[in-house]
C-alpha cells in the first residue's frame, strides 16, 4: 500500500523485484533489511527490502504509508476505508503476502475467565466476518 502522492513522486513498481528500489516501511525494531515473500498465481518470490522506517505498531506503518513516506506491506483488511477514499493504494496489484495465522495465546485452557472466552469467541467471529468480506 502506498500514498497517491508517493507513487505520483517515485512511481509504482510493476515487479516485486522493483520495491528494492522504493522507500518501504515496516513492521519491527529498527531500520534495515527485511524479506517480504509475495505470492501469485505463478508462484512466490521473496524480496530482500530496506526498510526506511520500522515500527512496532501497525497503526504507525498505516499512518506512515498514508501519508506518503513509503511502500508498506499492511492487510487490506486494516485499510479498506483508506482504498475506498483514495487515501492508500494497493500497488503490485496480482501480488499478495498471502494468509498469515493469527494466534491468541493464554496460559491454560482450564479455568479461563469468562472474559477471555468471550474476547476469544469475539476475535474469532469478527475474523470470519472479515474473511467472508474479502
Amino acid at each position: 500500500m502506498a500514498a497517491p502522492e508517493y507513487l505520483r513522486r517515485r512511481g509504482s513498481p510493476r515487479v516485486p523485484m522493483e520495491l528494492q528500489e522504493h522507500e518501504t516501511i515496516g513492521l519491527g525494531s529498527g531500520p534495515g533489511p527485511r524479506v517480504w515473500s509475495l505470492d501469485n498465481a505463478g508462484g512466490s518470490v521473496d524480496v530482500h527490502v530496506r526498510l526506511r522506517l520500522a515500527a512496532n505498531d501497525i497503526d504507525w506503518v498505516h499512518e506512515a504509508a498514508s501519508r506518503g513516506i513509503g511502500i508498506a506491506l499492511l492487510p487490506e483488511f486494516a485499510c479498506r476505508e483508506d482504498l475506498q477514499a483514495d487515501r492508500l493504494r494497493r500497488v503490485l496489484t496480482k501480488w499478495s503476502s498471502g494468509e498469515r495465522p493469527l494466534y491468541a495465546l493464554y496460559p491454560t485452557a482450564r479455568h479461563l475467565s469468562r472474559k477471555v472466552v468471550a474476547f476469544i469467541e469475539m476475535l474469532s467471529a469478527g475474523l470470519r466476518a472479515t474473511h467472508a468480506k474479502t
